[in-house]
């Protein structure tokens, strides 16, 4: 049992020093730049798209803030909803995207 709480505490310990992170804009630029595909931290659109059409109108402002490269809101736009912003801390990817979406 004492192997299975220090291994418990173990792992604890680097996922909150992980999340601890997620406020560094290095760690987003290092992490951009290691991996480039498309990645949605919470779900696709599809896993959000009952909450989204129930309570968002498609002319609605959207401000969908730590972006990221997530395809979200290109989704969404293909649905319909175009106004939408995007904010992120990681300057690489805001300039990538903004590239790519010109």
């Amino acid at each position: 049992m004492k192997n299975f709480i220090l291994f418990s505490f173990e792992i604890s310990y680097k996922f909150l020093n992980l999340m601890s992170q997620y406020g560094k804009v290095e760690y987003w630029e290092e992490r951009y730049a290691r991996d480039i595909e498309p990645f949605d931290w919470y779900q696709r659109y599809s896993g959000l798209k009952d909450i989204i059409t129930t309570n968002i109108d498609k002319d609605h402002k959207i401000l969908n803030v730590g972006a990221g490269n997530s395809r979200l809101s290109e989704e969404m736009t293909e649905e319909g909803y175009n106004d939408i912003t995007n904010v992120d801390i990681c300057g690489s990817i805001v300039k990538a995207m903004s590239e790519k979406y010109k």
